[in-house]
């Protein structure tokens, strides 16, 4: 493995970063292009010193993230990035379907308060969780902001100010963290937790543990106070140190190297120095924290603060509030407290400007040593984390290695000018020869430098050796070492932390951020080391190796060359590496692969043999090593494989004879003959293109393909060498396919032989994953015969020896099929008749999962026959042990009922019935109506026995409705009628007996039309009476048409379609429980939605409202509506029936089933509902029915009813509102008459677009005939008297000249004094048309002159114009004056006029 700069996340949003920060530079980009639209950038026309400046600026364009202070939580959770007066806090989060990390903004704002102040330095400090639930990882994270003006800074990762901190009037120049890491050996101190602030010419420190628990209590306040709409909070007081750096001419960067306690000869030398000749010696050396400054006069200074020369200070008040702090509240803070309050602008803006905080006096802290040059001026320092080491970079582009403890340069690199730096420690991996014997595991201390002007990240072994690793990256990258974990941790809750912290990451200016992965073998500097050798002969085999790949067959030559350099390797790991590499290699030979294979086996035989001469026996085991061990079985497991795969080439070429399958299957000639009858019919419906096909189905699977399938699982037991192999839990389906194709396909064309077997029990592969690979292959393919049963038989019988000791029933088989067993497992395959194997349960789960339901059948089968064979064998062998003890008993003559042989029987009955449903299912479907709105082929419905069992009682039923829902199949192809009468006496008595039962008599269907899909259904129901019964398949019919209307409910078809099947239930009970289900889970929200937008409109809506707020077009709405005054017209036919309780049946088969309750159990579980609450919806429904199919205007469904009928609306329709039975308002009674009549009217205008039709006037006026009687049925519940609608009926006949169809209406009118009187209107409008308006001057007056004065001005008075035919025959204006003769009484007013009117006709006749 070789240092690899991985990827870690990246940060989409770098521009609206870069356009934040820097908003100087957004309008220079976008002035690029010319003035008068014209981008000549592209052209290539530039001279030198224009490409120059291109170069130029593009370097200006990528270098803002140097400009920048950039902070990377070493947990990777949080970034800020600041300059100026501004900061971007970013956070990291996971995308779906991405398994890359992102950063997004989570915050970005000016933080500066003071007037002139920008942000200097920037930190992100994690805090660790105290809850044991999130394994130690960070709770939140701190971010520490220094500034200009001398002020510390601490904000949420939301940007919530915590905490602000004058502790010095200068610029604050660094941060830098210390967090705790307990002792590595027992001369080593702990590392306590710290957070140092650097100034010019002073040193903060602030004592981990006091920061941490005060960011707690101040997080807590800003959330309490958030919560509350408070702005200010009191901050706990804080615990620090300041120390005046002396003798140092200027400062530019530190580090803390923590608790230093120097060995006696250290402390006699110091002090002597220190004191002179007289100078004090303690008796024990003091521990004192070493500082390390970089600067100038010394360009490193060595400072050194003893324990307890200076007391920690304690500010007085800590204040930290919001941005919309008022100055009042800055009066009332103390002007000593080392704490301020944060106002929400500018400190420019204030009126009152806040006096200074005072600032805590500095313990001076005397340079101990340093390294001195006057010319040089120190950068950036570097801490190693074992703080024995620092890194610095210089003025003169050099980068120095300098020893903490002795104080000394160690090394020197030069030419990296602006350099960056950061140390990694690796640890030595675990299977290691020291991790086996015990002894500490080594570190290895890296350091990476980063040369921007280079552009060039180099990893150097730390105080010696040579780069080991160089890459080319961004010239406008940022290097970034955190150089601490996890703040708040002790020596308890350290262990618990199993969180991953980076040491380094790299950040380019486009966002990407990157991790540095360096192993530990590249620290080995000795040449001859076998970690080191190793891996460069596997770089040199992996070369050789891709010219034998390129060579092909004519590579024999290189590969003895590869197989030499794995016989020189001297580690056993690395060894194993090249050796699968090798292995993995396409294209290569078996006999390659396996020579390659035994070489190393050979090898290490012999080691192991010059071991053993040295050691004794029992000691030679254990000399041996773990990785040796380990290669040794790996060379054991693969030489199996390869074995087994050339022989399988070659078994595969045999052939062999198939013999009858009756007597494989265990079934009678007559099962037989029916079994191939269901066969013949379901290949026949089957579909060929529906064969699962894979793209890799036509390759031929090679050696290494074979080896790569497979990983090795050792065995304790006392031959190490011995192992099992399995299959890789990851392979695809299509490389599962292949290689089962290669273990069985030519066996189940050909059969099998002796050879075969003993292969299978030679590859050492699980039998159970050879047992799922078979049933995989042969469940793939649904096109099977039961002439495959035999090969199928025989691999069936291989597989179950492979997995139990029938060694001995064997020698009642074949003496072909016997050969050696490797594993010993009887009670997985053989157990007792009150027990089931768990060998074959597991054979029955994986049979009934399957969708192939033939194939799974014949399976089943094949599966029963050697089951039944091995338990009979099992039991004649036990009563020949037991006959010579109880004496002789004969049990020829009794079959053994056990309990796996019910099992699969069981399943095999199931199988069946799923065979005979899938050939309903795999049928073509019939002609599709020509409304059907589907004329696509649908996905073919796939069924398994789990399915079923898993769904519930009622998936059988469901499976069906979902087919002919697909298909569109009316019911009118399914109609159900009654049995005939003249069915015979055992008939007779049979429907006497299910008369008699709760539940009503199983209703077959009965069709006129003999068609292959009812023959089919028959047959199916035969098989399945209970779950198929008439009215269950109507209701799960219903149902899926509903469930098809829901995806578009534009289509209407599926809807009237659900309603038919509705119509077509027998049982009331069934047919109310599924009428409300569909009304409360379908239609309700659509039909409150559409009356509350009618009420609105007071119309019919427009196409555009009707889609936005009921989801239906205009046109779709009114057939909507339609079906569901159908749907309310069902329910109520149903409560007003008998209802008989619902008993639920199911087949013995199927008792086993679980799941979901069945949609006829939901139904019969359904309250009855409320007629009068259904009445008054369907008088709603009818009146906005009529208000869309008439296009009535100025109408508003909802106010036609009073206050409690709009309250009982859309509530549940098992509920008992108080309905009002008559309205008192005579307004609502009144609109309510005048609406009725305007759509009697409208009714009886539709006679005139179809009055020239021949057909019956059901058919060619549905209007006319439909709505006098939707009126009729709602005038009771909305106290309307029909006689009145009736009258007015009449007139319209009338008025519109369809007097034949008039004279049928008026024999049911009640009032025909009132029927006359409004006749009278009829006539005299008709006869004022004949005589004044519709004849000549001289024709009028020569007719007015035959009457008499009051006729004739009575004439004069009618308008004609209100007539909407005034031309009629004078013979039916005379028999409609007969008309009103009759109906009008002889003591009428009106009766003498009627007279005379009558003698007027028929002087007009």
């Amino acid at each position: 493995m070789a240092c690899q700069l991985s990827f870690l996340a990246l940060c989409e949003e770098t521009r609206a970063v870069k356009r934040f920060l820097f908003p100087e530079e957004a309008p220079e980009e976008l002035n690029k292009v010319e003035e008068d639209g014209w981008d000549d950038s592209d052209w290539g026309w530039q001279d030198e010193a224009e490409e120059a400046e291109d170069e130029e600026e593009e370097d200006l364009q990528h270098s803002w993230l140097q400009e920048c202070s950039v902070s990377l939580s070493p947990a990777a959770e949080l970034m800020a990035i600041a300059h100026d007066d501004k900061l971007v806090l970013l956070g990291s989060r996971w995308e779906n379907g991405d398994s890359d990390m992102h950063y997004s903004i989570v915050y970005h704002g000016i933080v500066t308060q003071e007037p002139g102040e920008f942000v200097t330095f920037v930190s992100c400090l994690p805090l660790a969780s105290q809850k044991k639930s999130t394994q130690g990882g960070p709770d939140w994270t701190c971010v520490i902001v220094g500034f200009s003006s001398g002020y510390v800074r601490m904000y949420t990762e939301t940007g919530a100010v915590l905490l602000s901190q004058l502790f010095s009037m200068e610029s604050v120049q660094g941060i830098k963290c210390r967090t705790y890491e307990p002792p590595r050996h027992s001369a080593e101190a702990e590392r306590h937790e710290e957070v140092s602030i650097l100034y010019r010419k002073s040193l903060v420190t602030i004592d981990g543990f006091s920061l941490v628990q005060s960011l707690r209590a101040c997080r807590n306040q800003v959330a309490r106070a958030a919560a509350s709409g408070s702005d200010a909070m009191q901050a706990p007081p804080l615990a620090y140190k300041k120390w005046a750096l002396q003798e140092q001419e200027s400062i530019s960067d530190h580090v803390a190297c923590g608790v230093s306690t120097p060995n006696a000869f250290d402390q006699l030398a110091s002090a002597s120095m220190y004191g002179g000749y007289n100078a004090s010696i303690r008796s024990t050396p003091p521990s004192s924290h070493l500082y390390v400054t970089s600067g100038t006069w010394p360009f490193n200074a060595f400072f050194y603060a003893v324990e307890g020369s200076a007391q920690p200070m304690l500010s007085d008040v800590a204040h930290a509030v919001a941005s919309k702090l008022k100055s009042a509240l800055f009066s009332q803070i103390s002007a000593a407290s080392g704490w301020l309050g944060l106002g929400g602008t500018s400190g420019a803006e204030s009126t009152q400007r806040e006096k200074k905080p005072k600032i805590e006096p500095a313990t001076a802290l005397p340079l101990r040593f340093g390294l001195y040059d006057k010319r040089r001026q120190g950068e950036k320092l570097c801490l190693s984390p074992n703080g024995l080491l620092l890194a610095t970079t210089d003025s003169f582009g050099r980068v120095i290695l300098v020893d903490v403890t002795r104080g000394v340069a160690v090394r020197m690199w030069k030419g990296y000018r602006d350099a960056q730096l950061a140390f990694v420690a690796m640890t030595e991996d675990q299977l290691t020869e020291r991790a086996s014997r015990s002894q500490p595991l080594r570190r290895a201390l890296f350091l990476v430098i980063y040369a921007p002007r280079r552009g060039i990240l180099e990893v150097w072994t730390a105080q010696q050796g040579p780069r080991v690793a160089a890459f080319n990256v961004s010239k406008w990258s940022q290097l970034l070492c955190p150089g601490y974990g996890l703040m708040g941790l002790n020596n308890v809750t350290y262990r618990e932390v199993r969180v991953h912290l980076h040491p380094v990451f790299l950040l380019d200016s486009d966002g990407t951020v990157r991790t540095i992965e360096i192993p530990f073998h590249l620290a080995l500097s000795d040449k001859n080391h076998k970690r080191a050798r190793d891996l460069h002969l596997l770089k040199k085999m992996k070369a050789a190796l891709k010219e034998v790949e390129d060579q092909g067959k004519s590579g024999f030559f290189l590969f003895s060359i590869v197989v030499s350099f794995l016989l020189d390797m001297r580690m056993s790991s690395t060894k194993q590496q090249g050796l699968q590499r090798v292995l993995h290699t396409a294209h290569l030979q078996p006999p390659f692969l396996l020579t390659a294979v035994q070489a190393v086996y050979q090898q290490l035989v012999q080691q192991q043999e010059k071991i053993e001469e040295s050691v004794s026996e029992e000691s030679a085991e254990d000399c041996i090593d773990y990785e040796s061990r380990v290669l040794m079985q790996f060379c054991c497991t693969q030489t199996h494989l390869l074995n087994t795969f050339t022989q399988l080439t070659h078994i595969n070429k045999n052939d062999e004879k198939n013999s009858t399958i009756e007597k494989l299957l265990g079934l009678t000639p007559t099962e037989a003959e029916d079994l191939t009858t269901t066969i013949d019919k379901y290949t026949s419906n089957l579909n060929p293109t529906q064969r699962v096909t894979f793209e890799e189905d036509d390759e031929e699977m090679n050696a290494v393909e074979f080896l790569k399938c497979f990983e090795c699982h050792m065995l304790k037991n006392e031959d190490r060498n011995s192992s099992l192999m399995k299959i890789c839990d990851g392979l695809s389906t299509p490389r599962r396919l292949k290689l089962a194709r290669l273990l069985y396909g030519s066996v189940l064309e050909r059969g099998t032989n002796s050879d075969y077997n003993h292969l299978l029990s030679d590859s050492h592969i699980e039998p159970q994953h050879l047992m799922n690979l078979l049933l995989e292959l042969w469940l793939s393919d649904d096109f099977r015969h039961p002439s495959q049963s035999v090969p199928l038989h025989n691999v069936f019988k291989s597989i179950t020896c492979l997995k139990g000791d029938v060694t001995q029933i064997l020698i009642f088989w074949p003496i072909q099929h016997c050969f050696r067993v490797i594993i010993t497992d009887v009670g997985e395959v053989t157990v007792g008749s009150n027990a089931i194997p768990v060998w074959w349960q597991s054979l029955r789960d994986t049979l009934s999962q399957s969708e192939n339901i033939l194939a799974a059948l014949i399976a089943a089968l094949v599966g029963r026959t050697i089951a039944m064979e091995i338990a009979r064998v099992a039991m004649q062998e036990a009563q020949m042990s037991s006959s010579t003890d109880s004496g002789h008993l004969d049990l020829s003559e009794w079959e053994s009922v056990t309990f796996d042989r019910t099992a699969w029987t069981v399943l095999i009955r199931q199988l069946e019935d799923l065979l005979c449903l899938s050939c309903l299912l795999a049928q073509k479907p019939p002609p599709l109506p020509q409304d059907s709105p589907s004329k696509t082929t649908p996905d073919p419905i796939r069924v398994s026995v789990k399915k079923v069992l898993d769904g519930g009682r009622g998936m059988l039923p469901e499976f069906v409705a979902k087919w002919i829902a697909v298909h569109g199949i009316p019911p009118s192809m399914l109609c159900v009628e009654e049995e005939a009468e003249e069915a015979g006496n055992e008939e007779e008595e049979h429907m006497e007996t299910d008369a008699a039962s709760p539940y009503p008599k199983k209703r077959p269907l009965r069709t006129l039309s003999r068609g292959p899909l009812v023959a089919d259904l028959q047959w199916l129901q035969q098989r399945l009476p209970h779950s198929l019964d008439a009215d269950v398949l109507m209701v799960n019919c219903c149902w899926e048409f509903l469930v098809l209307w829901s995806k578009d409910p534009e289509t209407t078809f599926p809807l009237s379609q659900a309603i038919d099947y509705m119509k077509c239930i027998h049982h009331a009970t069934l047919q109310h429980g599924v009428a409300v289900m569909v009304w409360q889970m379908f239609l309700l929200k659509k039909v409150s939605a559409a009356a509350l937008l009618m009420e609105k409109v007071g119309k019919a809506p427009k196409d555009r409202l009707s889609r936005r707020d009921i989801g239906l077009s205009d046109v779709s709405l009114d057939k909507f509506m339609g079906h569901v005054v159908q749907l309310l017209e069902t329910i109520i036919q149903a409560v007003q029936e008998r209802h008989e309780a619902v008993v639920v049946q199911t087949e013995d088969l199927w008792q086993a089933v679980s799941g979901p309750t069945s949609l006829v159990e939901l139904a019969a579980e359904q309250k009855l509902s409320t007629e009068e609450l259904l009445e008054h919806h369907l008088s709603l429904c009818v009146i906005m029915h009529a208000i869309l199919v008439f296009n009535i205007k100025g109408v508003k469904p909802m106010s036609l009813f009073d206050a409690k009928g709009k309250s009982a609306f859309f509530k549940s329709l098992q509920s008992k509102p108080s309905l009002s039975i008559r309205v008192a308002d005579d307004d609502i009674m009144k609109s309510r008459q005048q609406f009725m009549m305007r759509v009697l009217s409208s009714a009886v205008q539709s006679i005139e677009a179809a009055e020239s039709s021949s057909l019956p006037l059901s058919v060619r006026c549905p209007l006319y005939t439909h709505w006098p009687q939707m009126l009729a049925r709602i005038s009771r519940d909305l106290c309307i008297d029909m006689d009145d609608l009736r009258r007015h009926q009449v007139c319209e006949l009338y008025s519109h000249g369809y007097d034949k169809m008039a004279e049928e209406v008026i024999r049911t009118v009640g009032d025909h004094a009132v029927m006359g009187s409004q006749l009278m209107l009829v006539v005299g409008r008709r006869l004022c048309h004949h005589m004044i308006v519709g004849c000549d001057s001289d024709v009028r007056v020569e007719r007015l002159s035959r009457c008499s004065p009051t006729v004739s001005t009575w004439l004069k008075s009618m308008d004609s114009t209100q007539l909407k035919k005034p031309d009629v025959p004078i013979e039916d204006t005379a028999a409609l004056v007969g008309q009103v003769v009759n109906q009008l009484p002889e003591g009428h007013s009106e009766y003498p006029l009627a007279i005379e009117l009558v003698e007027l006709a028929q002087n007009l006749l």
